[in-house]
């Protein structure tokens, strides 16, 4: 049996009410049922179909369709606004028709909805009932809408810096590209057309978007033709928006990088499980370093990726040509920061026993900060905007005693597998877990460079702690971190500290071995086969 609330709630999948109190009482119906805090029309091109939809922070939670006057119209819509305080919406799927898998599922109208953000107008009870005649005429004007006006150009001129704003063009529209004469040579495209009945020109929205800077591209003529003439099926509205909006935020970024210190980044892949790994682009880049109020100095530096070999070795070969590259990628890295005061940024992927002793080599005296590629959404970036502040506990410690030989350090950030806790319990002797708080627990634990900085201090006081106080000699570390948590706690590693015997999940993931030595040779890190 179908559910009644369901069918309340997605009314779109009935036969559209043709009385104005079905409405109503409707209206009254859903109320009982769910909540709402704006009221919108979405509709899509044509119109073919016309969807009134309630919304809660911005997703659908009612859908329903109706057949009435003009004014009986307006009437339904606010029926469901009473008592609402935003202005209700319209807005257009323009390019796309709205079908039946569409209408009756809230999920679908709360996708449809977003993408249509672009194409939107908020209206007073005038507008709606202009609307509705409109819909009942099913006639659209003839001739433009509003000419545009100077202020609405220089906007748009400003937001493109001159540039034409079609993705991967940015053509420089003040000089001809033949003559290189100064001058304008730029020219205007409407995402939602001015006319009604123009190319990608929307029922009603033509008009009242037709001077609306946020409608409007700035394009050099190839595209201009391309979007209005040769290919404009394939750029609907919804496109042509993102577009604009994708050119103002990346220019946005790139100018506001202007204010920062330029620092030389450098970069180092090394496959992990024979997967290539993708350095940043220099997007990227920007914003990973944003952070730390710097800017990529010219192009990041590629110091060490070792593909071919490190895809065609395995075993313990694999690891004995890893601990050589590790050595030759830190000195090759600390030569090249020289000259910069040893303030750099790195962008390091590889096996997590490699990125710590990468991090060992490198040390904490200089001021070369690593970047995290974050997994989950697979860029190089940090996901908090400020730092966490505390985000694990480190356990353990008070279980020691004063003559320990060998501790194991579980470093679970990313998560804690069976594997690594089995391992820990195998080895035989006293553990210290540093584990990150289950709701912070993931490749994103460590989200922000300066928690970063802290994390890297504190482990340099534990391994401190460890070898002053507990008479540590060995430090087995079972690792499950992110690239950059692994070199921060690798750059903790100092003088005086107790050997690190760092391991890594087995072939078959069933448990972890040791991989790498990191000890010191006369105050100096030296990287081991384990």
């Amino acid at each position: 049996m179908v559910d009644p609330r369901e069918l309340a709630v997605v009314q779109t999948r009935e036969l559209p009410m043709t009385e104005l109190d079905a409405v109503k009482d409707h209206a009254e119906a859903v109320r009982a049922l769910v909540s709402w805090d704006s009221v919108g029309v979405l509709m899509d091109e044509g119109p073919e179909a016309v969807v009134a939809v309630l919304l809660r922070g911005g997703v659908v939670v009612v859908a329903s369709r109706f057949c009435l006057s003009a004014a009986e119209s307006v009437s339904a819509l606010q029926a469901y606004n009473e008592g609402m305080v935003v202005p209700m919406e319209l807005r257009c799927w323009q390019g796309h028709t709205l079908t039946e898998e569409h209408t009756g599922n809230l999920a679908e109208l709360t996708a449809v909805w977003r993408e249509s953000y672009d194409q939107r107008r908020q209206q007073a009870e005038a507008g709606w009932s202009a609307f509705f005649a409109k819909l009942e005429q099913k006639t659209r004007e003839k001739g433009r809408g509003s000419a545009i006006s100077v202020p609405t150009r220089n906007q748009v001129l400003l937001d493109a810096h001159g540039r034409c704003m079609f993705e991967g063009c940015g053509a420089d529209l003040t000089k001809d590209p033949v003559t290189h004469e100064r001058g304008n040579f730029a020219t205007l495209a409407h995402n939602v057309a001015s006319s009604e009945r123009g190319t990608r020109g929307v029922l009603h929205l033509s008009g009242d978007l037709a001077d609306d800077p946020e409608n409007i591209l700035l394009l050099c003529d190839t595209h201009h033709r391309l979007v209005d003439a040769i290919a404009k099926a394939d750029y609907p509205a919804s496109v042509l928006s993102a577009i604009r909006r994708h050119f103002c935020e990346t220019a946005t970024e790139l100018l506001d990088g202007l204010s920062l210190e330029p620092m030389p980044a450098f970069g180092v892949a090394w496959p992990v499980h024979r997967q290539r790994i993708a350095l940043p682009s220099s997007k990227q880049a920007a914003r990973a370093l944003k952070p730390i109020g710097a800017r990529l100095d010219g192009r990041l530096q590629t110091v060490n990726d070792n593909e071919l070999v490190l895809r065609l070795l395995k075993g313990e070969v694999l690891w004995d040509v890893i601990a050589a590259a590790v050595e030759r990628t830190a000195e090759e890295i600390l030569k090249q920061a020289h000259g910069e005061r040893y303030r750099a940024a790195l962008f390091a992927m590889g096996l997590m026993p490699a990125l710590i002793a990468l991090g060992a080599k490198l040390g904490n005296k200089c001021d070369i900060t690593p970047m995290l590629r974050y997994r989950e959404r697979g860029l190089w970036y940090w996901p908090v905007n400020e730092p966490r502040g505390e985000f694990y506990t480190i356990e353990g410690l008070d279980l020691l005693t004063d003559s320990e030989d060998d501790v194991s350090l579980l470093l679970g950030l990313t998560g804690v597998p069976e594997a690594t806790r089995s391992t820990a319990e195998s080895l035989g002797m006293s553990v210290v877990s540093v584990v990150a708080w289950r709701h912070y627990r993931g490749n994103g634990a460590l989200g922000h460079p300066d928690d970063g900085t802290s994390f890297r201090q504190h482990m340099q006081e534990l391994l401190h702690r460890l070898g002053d106080a507990h008479g540590v000699r060995r430090v087995h570390v079972l690792p499950c971190a992110s690239n950059a948590a692994c070199v921060f706690f690798g750059q903790a590693f100092d003088s005086y500290h107790p050997e690190l015997v760092v391991y890594d999940f087995s072939t078959e993931g069933d448990r972890m071995v040791p991989r790498l030595r990191i000890l010191n040779v006369g105050n100096e890190p030296m990287v081991r086969l384990a």
